[in-house]
């Protein structure tokens, strides 16, 4: 699924975003209200589950 507006666009993660979605999971400001954050294991098993 694809939602496009202007400039923003939104899409589910793929494989090739795993690098990009660690950084994400591992980063102590963006992961600041969520339980904490992931080492890569559990960043990839997390993606994993989100792509399905």
């Amino acid at each position: 699924m694809i939602t496009q507006t202007q400039p923003l666009i939104v899409r589910n993660w793929r494989g090739s975003d795993e690098e990009l979605f660690n950084h994400i999971n591992s980063d102590e400001t963006v992961m600041e209200f969520f339980p904490g954050r992931r080492d890569q294991q559990q960043s990839l098993e997390m993606m994993h589950k989100l792509i399905g």
